[in-house]
């Protein structure tokens, strides 16, 4: 699923930055590629549910997994006891719920890191528990699944290539890339780090911080995917640019958060406009790369 994880919106109609930046090109609050992704290169057919009454969901749920399908429940992350970003960030998480007790939610997590700081599931480490409660105070939408026998046979070189030439086609006459440029921008211009925060005391929890890391998480995903896949295109360069690019996007988040547990004097906007630059030429460089080498097979 995270073959079109490799994504970046930018609207710049909201006031804050935060609420500025998307993992979507097409600015939604969830990437749709991915799931797009999951039901035509694996078979996995995601439907989504908000909102739902408990009585309704543990309904479901039940029905789901007595015919031998798991639910995914999506929670704060800020809650998730064995998270490394519990009480840290406030962010929409999922865990694949197994099986159910009196107690709650039997569940397993896949991103129990390992030191690489990597999501990878460990069956024995990766097995957790969310009570009644924490469910109820914590969770506002779950995903059922259907599994399908068609699944669309795609090369991967094909895949990586689409992968890229999106990111170059963007949305609504602009790439990904250009409208990191309008980021870029807007930075200098107009950016105000002290409208960003609505709570000094959650430091972690700051949207404009969690939006930044998110665009990172993006990146390891498609490096996940990039490094499992069997594109014959896939060399060193570009598995070597997209996490350095990962690394920048985080280091960005976590400049802004040493600010906030810091010294409020000498924020350095250029530090960011020129990590931004960084970016836009190690990735850009990577989008043409791939295409060009795609097609030369033509």
């Amino acid at each position: 699923m995270y073959a079109y994880s490799w994504n970046f919106g930018y609207d710049q109609a909201p006031e804050l930055l935060a609420d500025r930046i998307k993992i979507s090109r097409d600015r939604q609050m969830m990437n749709r590629e991915e799931e797009y992704a999951l039901e035509t290169l694996c078979g996995i057919r995601t439907i989504w549910h908000v909102n739902s009454k408990s009585k309704e969901f543990l309904k479901i749920v039940k029905k789901e997994i007595k015919e031998g399908r798991p639910v995914a429940m999506g929670i704060d992350i800020y809650s998730c006891y064995w998270h490394r970003f519990y009480h840290k960030y406030h962010f929409l998480h999922f865990c694949l719920i197994i099986g159910i007790d009196e107690e709650g939610f039997i569940c397993i997590d896949d991103t129990l890191e390992n030191k690489n700081d990597m999501s990878f599931l460990i069956p024995k480490d990766s097995m957790i528990h969310i009570s009644y409660k924490q469910y109820q105070e914590n969770s506002k939408c779950f995903i059922t699944f259907q599994f399908e026998n068609k699944v669309e046979k795609m090369e991967m070189d094909n895949v990586l290539y689409l992968g890229a030439l999106k990111t170059l086609s963007g949305y609504q006459g602009k790439s990904d890339f250009d409208y990191m440029r309008l980021l870029k921008r807007d930075i200098v211009e107009s950016f105000d780090i002290n409208r960003e925060v609505n709570d000094k005391n959650e430091p972690k929890a700051i949207p404009i911080i969690r939006s930044f890391a998110s665009v990172s998480w993006s990146r390891k995903n498609y490096s996940l995917f990039l490094r499992s896949s069997t594109a014959k295109i896939i060399n060193s360069m570009i598995l070597e640019n997209i996490s350095e690019s990962a690394k920048i996007w985080m280091s960005i988040s976590n400049y802004i958060l040493m600010y906030m547990i810091g010294s409020e004097k000498g924020f350095d906007y250029i530090q960011l406009e020129s990590a931004l630059q960084k970016i836009i030429e190690l990735e850009e460089k990577t989008a043409y790369h791939i295409v060009k080498e795609y097609e030369k097979q033509w």
